[in-house]
């Protein structure tokens, strides 16, 4: 089963057609894996002291199929891992509403600023938890 190209860059918006994707057009491997199996990019990425936040961006509405909802699920599933989905327009400010899910069934909506603010929180409790065992430990 081969995959759909991207429909642009999610940085600068160049369309697909106008730039090399190289290895992160997944049909090379896809075409080599068994039925539908496919791999998962990574939207953003955050790691803090040996904890990592993964942010899954998608358009208000967008489906995520079922493969990532496992793959999703399973990263949940470990320890010092948190996978959140936010839904959101590509054009935004930092009034703008996202959907965050913080897991299949617990949601909250809110303003980009204020998911900037978790973000941060997020970063900073291991920060401060982790500088708190390093304490302890000595």
């Amino acid at each position: 089963m081969s995959a759909p190209p991207l429909r642009g860059c999610p940085l600068c918006k160049t369309k697909v057609t106008e730039v090399q994707l190289g290895l992160r057009d997944y049909r090379w491997i896809t075409e080599r894996l068994p039925g539908k199996v496919a791999p998962m990019d990574g939207d953003f990425i955050l790691e803090r002291n040996g904890d990592f936040l993964f942010l899954e961006f998608r358009q208000p509405g967008e489906p995520i199929s079922m493969g990532k909802r496992i793959t999703i699920e399973g990263l949940r599933a470990l320890p010092g891992v948190e996978f959140w989905t936010v839904e959101a327009p590509d054009e935004h400010g930092p009034e703008t509403e996202v959907k965050v899910y913080w897991n299949e069934s617990v949601q909250e909506v809110m303003s980009r600023r204020e998911l900037e603010d978790f973000i941060l929180k997020w970063y900073e409790a291991r920060s401060v938890a982790r500088r708190g065992n390093r304490t302890e430990e000595k």
